[in-house]
C-alpha cells in the first residue's frame, strides 16, 4: 500500500512540474496578456498604466507571477476634446459636413470635399485646396460654368478633372490657374473663352483634350505640362502601310477650326514611309507671346517621339519660349519659322541658326565642358547660366567669350571649385548662386539675388554681406546655424528670403525648426529685419511662412527668429513650447495666434521680453477654439509670468483667482483694450509695468486695499507705503496701477 501511495505522489509531483514548465517555458511565442501555449497560459498581474490621450492609446504594463516575464498591451485612445470642431489637446480638426465660404459651399464626402455654388458663379473664383485638412477634389455640378459670362478668373488647386466643355463659352474669363491636384483637361474645356489671356498648369496634368483652348483669340500667356494633347498614339493607314501618327504638336490644344484672332499654322507632324510630309492645319491665337513647357515626360514613351517633327513650326507669334527641360539645339525642324522668339530658355547649348533673333538667353545643364563661341553669342545681350551638379570647376577661360553678357550665374553644387577672380570679372552680374566657400570671390555690391550653397554647417560672419546694398532676394542653405551680429544691417533692399532644405530632403516641419533655432547675433543678423518675406523650400516645393504651425516636439524659438518677417500672419503651437527668445516677433504683424493648450499652460511659457511674445503683434489669441478676451476662473497658477500677455490688444477683462500671488514684469503691459482688473487678496507682488500702457483701464478692484507699498527696484529694502485712499476707488486705483506708479514694484508689506 505504501508503495502505491508513494507512486501516486511521485506521479502528481511530475504532473505539477510539467504543467509549471509548460506554463512559462521557452517555447512561448506570444508575450501579450492572455496569450498561451496550447497547454497553459501566463499568470499576468497588472503593474502599471500609461494613460491614454486622443493621440496615444493607453498602455497597460503586466508581469507574469510564475516566470517574471513582462508584457505590454494597448488599450483605447480617448476621444478628441472638441471645441468648435478643434481638439484642444492635439489640434485635430474634425471635418465639418458642410462649410460655406462666401458663395462656395463645400460638402464632406468621407475623405474629400466637393464644391458647389450658392447662386450663379461670378467674378474671381478661388476654390480652396483643402477644407478642414481634406482636399477639395470635385465639383458638384460641372455644368455650372458653361456659357457663364460673369466669371472673370478661376483658381482650381485640387479639382482632379476638368471635364469636356466645362468652361466653354465663358466669355468674361481672363485668367485660369490649375494646381497640382488637376490631372486632366477635357476636350473643348475652355473653348470660346474669348477674353482668356493667361493659363497656368502644372506637371500633374497628364492629358489635355483636342481644341481645349480653341477660339481663345485673346490668349497671351500659357504654362503647359507638355506639348500637344494626351499621349495617345493614333494608328494610321496610308497606301497600305501602317504607321504611328503622333499629335504632339502645339496646335493640337487649339484645334483645326478658324476663329477671330487666330493665326493659321501648317504643321508637319510626321513623315510617311516614302518621305512625304504628313501635315495638318491648326489655328493658334496670334496674341500668344509667352509659352512655357514644363516637361516632356508624358508625351511619349520613346525619346524620338518626344517632340513631333514640327511641334512649334510656324509659331511666329511667340516672343518668349521657356523649355528648361528640353534640348532644342539639334531640333531645328521642330521650331522652323519661330523667328519671333527673342527670349529663350532651353536645356542645352545655343544654336543661333534655330533661333536667329534671340537676344536674351537662359541655358540650363551648363557644365565645365560647355564651349561658348563669340560668333554664336554675338547677338546675345543678356545671358543666364544654370550649371549642372556635375560641374567640377568654374574658370575664367571658359567664360571669356561671353564674360560681358552674363547677368546671372547659378552653380548647383556646393563642391564646385570657383577660380579666383572669375566672378569679379563679370561686370554685369546681378544674380548669383555659389558655394559658401566662394562667397568672398564675388563683388556683392552689384548683386540683386544671391543663393548660398553648402554641404556642411556654416556661419555668416559680421562683414560677409556688408557690401550687398542692392540685394533683394536671398536663399540660404538650411545648414546655416549662426549669423553674426549686423550681418544684414546694410541690406535694406532685401525683400525675399528662402530657407532651402531641398538638398537634404527636409520635411517642412524640420525646416521650420532649423530656422527658429539659428543663432542670430542681433536683430540685423536676421535677413528679415528690413521687412523681407520668408519662404521654406523642400523637395515638394516652396511654401510661404504666412501660416506656420510648429511641430509638436518644438520646445523653443530662438532670439530674433522672425524679426521683421513681413508675411507671417498665422502662428500655431502647442504646450510643448516652453521658451521664446528676445525680440523673436519684433516688427511682425500677425493676424492671430492659435494655442493648442490651456490658459495655465500658456502661463508656463518663458518670454525673454515683450517682443518675444507673439501676442504683442496679434489681435486674436485662439485657445480651445475661441478667441481669448478675458482671464478668469480657469486660471489656477500661482504667478502670471513676465510678459505673459504683453501687448495683447484682444484682452478686455482680467479677474485673477485667489491662487495668484505674483504678477510678473510687463505681464499685461500695452494691453490697450483691457478695461477692468480684479486683484485678489492672495496677491503679494506686482512687478514693474505689469499694467503699463493699458490706456483703456478704468477699473481696478483690489480685494485688500491696505498694506501695499511701492519700491523702486527689486533690491530696494525700503518702500513707500500706499495709502488706502489710493486703492479705495476703482477708477483711482486703475490710474495708480497703470500710470502714476507703473514704474514701481508693488509689494504687500502688511
Amino acid at each position: 500500500m505504501r508503495k502505491i501511495l508513494s507512486f501516486v505522489f511521485m506521479a502528481l509531483a511530475l504532473v505539477v512540474l510539467c504543467v509549471s514548465l509548460a506554463a512559462c517555458g521557452d517555447t512561448e511565442k506570444d508575450d501579450s496578456p492572455g496569450a498561451s501555449t496550447p497547454s497553459c497560459q501566463h499568470q499576468w498581474e497588472e503593474t502599471g498604466r500609461e494613460p491614454a490621450t486622443c493621440a496615444v492609446a493607453e498602455k497597460i504594463f503586466k508581469k507574469c507571477t510564475l516566470c517574471g516575464r513582462s508584457a505590454t498591451s494597448s488599450g483605447n485612445r480617448l476621444p478628441h476634446t472638441l471645441v468648435n470642431n478643434v481638439c484642444t489637446v492635439c489640434g485635430y480638426v474634425q471635418p465639418r459636413e458642410v462649410v460655406q465660404e462666401g458663395n462656395l459651399i463645400y460638402t464632406y464626402r468621407g475623405s474629400y470635399y466637393s464644391v458647389a455654388f450658392d447662386g450663379t458663379p461670378s467674378g474671381d473664383i478661388v476654390v480652396a485646396a483643402t477644407v478642414d485638412g481634406c482636399p477639395v477634389t470635385s465639383l458638384s455640378n460641372s455644368s455650372a460654368f458653361k456659357g457663364n459670362a460673369g466669371i472673370t478668373s478661376m483658381v482650381l488647386p485640387n479639382i482632379e478633372h476638368i471635364s469636356d466643355s466645362m468652361f466653354e463659352g465663358c466669355t468674361g474669363l481672363r485668367s485660369v490657374v490649375l494646381g497640382d491636384g488637376v490631372q486632366s483637361v477635357g476636350t473643348r474645356a475652355f473653348h470660346s473663352c474669348t477674353s482668356l489671356q493667361s493659363v497656368t498648369m502644372t506637371e500633374s496634368v497628364r492629358s489635355i483634350g483636342a481644341s481645349a483652348f480653341g477660339n481663345c483669340g485673346s490668349l497671351q500667356r500659357m504654362v503647359l505640362p507638355f506639348v500637344g494633347g494626351s499621349p495617345a498614339i493614333k494608328d494610321v493607314q496610308r497606301n497600305g502601310w501602317a504607321y504611328y501618327d503622333t499629335y504632339f504638336v502645339f496646335g493640337y490644344i487649339f484645334g483645326q477650326s478658324n476663329y477671330n484672332g487666330a493665326q493659321k499654322i501648317r504643321v508637319c507632324h510626321d513623315f510617311d514611309p516614302w518621305g512625304e510630309e504628313i501635315s495638318s492645319d491648326f489655328y493658334i491665337p496670334a496674341s500668344l507671346s509667352y509659352v512655357e513647357i514644363l516637361s516632356g515626360s508624358y508625351e511619349s514613351g520613346s525619346s524620338s517621339k518626344r517632340w513631333s517633327i514640327g511641334a512649334f513650326a510656324g509659331c511666329t507669334m511667340i516672343r518668349e519660349l521657356v523649355l528648361p527641360k528640353h534640348a532644342v539645339s539639334n531640333n531645328a525642324y521642330a521650331f522652323r519659322g519661330c523667328t519671333g522668339v527673342t527670349t529663350l530658355t532651353t536645356g542645352s547649348s545655343f544654336a543661333p541658326a534655330v533661333f536667329p533673333n534671340v537676344t536674351s538667353l537662359t541655358l540650363y545643364n551648363v557644365s565645365d565642358q560647355t564651349a561658348f563661341s563669340a560668333a554664336d553669342y554675338a547677338k546675345i545681350t543678356n545671358l543666364v547660366l544654370h550649371y549642372s551638379a556635375s560641374t567640377k570647376s568654374l574658370s575664367a577661360a571658359s567664360l571669356a567669350a561671353v564674360r560681358d553678357k552674363i547677368s546671372a550665374l547659378y552653380l548647383s553644387s556646393h563642391s564646385t571649385e570657383v577660380e579666383s577672380g572669375v566672378l569679379s570679372s563679370l561686370g554685369g552680374l546681378k544674380k548669383l548662386a555659389l558655394p559658401y566657400k566662394a562667397l568672398g570671390e564675388a563683388d556683392l555690391s552689384r548683386i540683386e539675388s544671391l543663393e548660398i550653397l553648402s554641404g556642411e554647417s556654416y556661419m555668416i560672419g559680421q562683414l560677409t554681406l556688408s557690401a550687398a546694398v542692392r540685394l533683394q532676394e536671398l536663399t540660404l542653405d538650411s545648414r546655416c546655424t549662426v549669423i553674426a551680429a549686423n550681418a544684414f544691417q546694410n541690406c535694406t533692399a532685401l525683400r525675399k528670403v528662402t530657407f532651402d532644405g531641398s538638398a537634404e530632403s527636409l520635411l517642412y516641419d524640420n525646416l521650420v525648426r532649423r530656422w527658429i533655432l539659428i543663432n542670430f547675433g542681433n536683430a540685423y543678423a536676421n535677413p528679415l529685419a528690413h521687412g523681407a518675406s520668408l519662404y521654406f523650400e523642400t523637395k515638394s516645393g516652396v511654401r510661404s511662412a504666412q501660416e506656420i504651425t510648429l511641430s509638436k516636439g518644438t520646445q523653443a524659438i530662438g532670439a530674433f527668429a522672425f524679426y521683421g518677417c513681413a508675411n507671417l500672419k498665422e502662428l500655431t503651437f502647442d504646450r510643448n513650447l516652453s521658451a521664446i527668445g528676445e525680440h523673436a516677433f519684433g516688427g511682425v504683424a500677425l493676424n492671430s495666434v492659435t494655442y493648442l493648450g490651456t490658459l495655465n499652460d500658456w502661463c508656463g511659457i518663458s518670454f525673454a521680453n515683450g517682443e518675444a511674445n507673439p501676442l504683442h503683434c496679434a489681435p486674436v489669441l485662439m485657445m480651445g477654439g475661441e478667441a481669448l478676451t478675458a482671464l478668469g476662473e480657469s486660471l489656477t497658477v500661482q504667478a502670471i509670468p513676465a510678459y505673459a500677455f504683453y501687448g495683447y490688444s484682444g484682452l478686455e477683462l482680467v479677474i485673477l483667482p485667489d491662487t495668484v500671488t505674483r504678477i510678473g514684469t510687463s505681464a499685461f503691459e500695452n494691453c490697450v483694450s483691457l478695461s477692468e482688473v480684479t486683484v485678489p487678496g492672495s496677491l503679494t507682488v506686482i512687478e514693474m509695468r505689469a499694467f503699463g500702457g493699458c490706456t483703456a483701464l478704468t477699473s481696478a478692484l483690489f480685494a485688500v486695499k491696505t498694506g501695499w507699498a511701492r519700491f523702486e527696484s527689486s533690491t530696494s529694502e525700503m518702500g513707500h507705503v500706499l495709502s488706502e485712499y489710493y486703492l479705495t476707488g476703482t477708477t483711482r486705483a486703475a490710474e495708480y496701477l497703470c500710470v502714476t506708479y507703473t514704474d514701481y514694484i508693488w509689494k504687500k508689506v502688511g
